[in-house]
């Protein structure tokens, strides 16, 4: 891949291919191939994928390798943790409209570090459904990794009209570990951090939730800022939608139109038969898995 995707919702810097290539030393066109091939290779023996026509996607394979920092074995384990996941947590990928979510953006700008940013609003007041299917629209995510070219996510979750204390009564901490873990775990994406926007100071209950589910590198990357204005100081004013005083389009217009849906389902059947696999591989890799199993010897 020599150019970038030309995709509306996303606006690349000016030298981001040779960037972000440069940064895991895969500048060289020759080593970036032959790291491709090698990875092809190694998806043709795997017996328990289910699909293997990732071997074609050379593009979706050099993300890969990018999102995994240019290391092989990383990208490997990633994407075997990923179509696991599909297997063990299937309730994730269950099919749903993620065209036509008005909550989550992504915005079309790059951070001058080349981190894409992502803004989910909240309005809710009651939430007796609970963040299941708000879990599943993350997994949007699923795009970024196949046409995108960056060094990592954003989060901003705007809370400053919703009912936290309903928040609280609502989340579920194994749910929102395990989308946390597909996230870093299966698609490889790096968060650089994940902030939260509400005067109310119940908020500091939900951050302490949080970071019992998460790694001590991730919690330290939460931050909540009591208005807007104060989150100019980490994300530049100019890339956030108007609804949030920026130069960008609102969030009603920024609605994607890429018929996501059918891409998503399509990558959901790239999942694994857990039969075809050792025993060995399975304990490795499997085992330690939010929400997997564990085989048991009854005497």
């Amino acid at each position: 891949m020599e150019l970038l995707p030309d995709i509306s919702i996303f606006q690349f810097n000016n030298n981001t291919l040779n960037f972000v290539r440069k940064q895991y030393g895969l500048e060289n066109k020759e080593i970036l191939e032959d790291s491709i091939d090698h990875l092809v290779e190694w998806i043709k023996k795997q017996e328990h994928f289910m699909r293997k026509d990732f071997c074609k996607a050379r593009e979706y394979l050099e993300r890969l390798i990018i999102f995994n920092k240019g290391s092989l074995e990383k990208s490997k384990l990633k994407l075997d943790k990923l179509c696991t996941f599909r297997t063990l947590l299937p309730f994730f990928f269950q099919s749903f409209d993620i065209d036509n979510c008005q909550l989550l953006k992504e915005l079309p700008k790059m951070t001058k570090e080349y981190y894409r940013v992502f803004v989910f609003k909240n309005y809710g007041q009651r939430f007796d459904g609970g963040f299941l299917d708000f879990f599943r629209y993350t997994l949007a995510i699923e795009f970024v990794h196949a046409h995108d070219y960056c060094t990592g996510v954003i989060g901003v979750f705007d809370y400053s009209d919703a009912n936290i204390m309903e928040v609280l009564k609502a989340l579920n901490l194994v749910e929102l570990q395990q989308v946390l873990s597909l996230i870093q775990e299966g698609y490889g994406m790096r968060i650089k951090g994940l902030y939260f926007t509400t005067p109310s100071k119940a908020v500091d209950i939900l951050i302490g939730l949080m970071k019992q589910v998460v790694s001590s590198k991730i919690g330290d990357r939460i931050k909540v800022f009591k208005s807007i204005d104060c989150l100019y100081d980490v994300i530049p004013k100019e890339m956030l939608p108007s609804d949030y005083g920026g130069k960008e389009k609102s969030m009603d217009e920024l609605q994607s139109k890429l018929q996501f849906n059918k891409y998503f389902d399509y990558m959901n059947e790239a999942r694994t038969n857990e039969a075809l696999r050792s025993e060995e591989k399975f304990n490795n890799q499997c085992m330690g898995m939010p929400g997997s199993f564990r085989k048991l010897n009854v005497d």
